[in-house]
């Protein structure tokens, strides 16, 4: 099981403070962008996201990224996000199912292409969408702030992709940490990764050991 920080910033310094603290720790990020119309709050507007990380792109060599677009326009978000192609590794764009329009292109794009469920929407009600994307993100909070309580019930989704077949990457967001990691152990379909946002804000090393400690040990509550 994968872990990498999901992270969740209001404006550009903040983003770059945690995004250099992260650094040494971690190889893999993933940056939530968040509209304000499609779930509440806000994030560091892409633009502003776009001209940090081109004067930092040194910092990032050798790291990769991906893309959790919360958003409605995420047409828009994109052409941003394409700007960045030339300055750091982008492997990942995620959008939410609840607002995709199909039909979807998976193929004419520069990084794959994941979707997204919130809690509340059915693996069932979005199959047909779910069914061709490689890569599927469950929210196991209700999403648009970080420190939401964790929704136990979305594991179950796991479950019902596997039996439906799905072969994809499953990576859970939302409430990771070392409380709720041994609640996912216990289950018998397991994600391939998970996406701590908060967890990591004091002391990743250390936190991130926390977490690999019960994966190696296997403990389940």
């Amino acid at each position: 099981m994968l872990i990498y920080p999901s992270i969740l910033e209001k404006d550009a310094a903040s983003l770059s403070e945690y995004l250099h603290q992260l650094l040494p720790v971690f190889d893999h990020f993933q940056l939530d962008v968040v509209d304000g119309d499609f779930v509440p709050g806000n994030t560091v507007p892409l633009d502003d996201v776009v001209k940090k990380l081109t004067k930092e792109a040194t910092d990032f060599k050798e790291k990769t990224f991906e893309f959790h677009l919360m958003v409605r326009k995420y047409d828009d978000e994109l052409k941003k996000i394409k700007k960045l192609l030339q300055y750091i590794e982008i492997n990942l764009v995620i959008i939410h199912a609840e607002v995709l329009v199909t039909p979807f292109d998976l193929e004419q794009a520069d990084w794959d292409f994941g979707i997204c469920l919130n809690p509340e929407t059915t693996v069932d009600s979005c199959w047909e969408k779910i069914k061709d994307f490689p890569f599927i993100q469950l929210m196991t909070v209700y999403p648009g702030q970080q420190g939401a309580p964790f929704v136990p019930e979305v594991l179950d989704k796991i479950t019902v992709l596997r039996k439906k077949g799905y072969s994809g990457k499953i990576t859970l967001d939302g409430a990771m940490n070392d409380t709720t990691l041994p609640i996912i152990l216990s289950k018998k379909y397991l994600p391939d990764a998970i996406c701590p946002g908060s967890y990591f804000k004091q002391n990743p090393q250390t936190q991130l050991e926390k977490l690999q400690r019960i994966l190696a040990t296997g403990y389940k509550g």
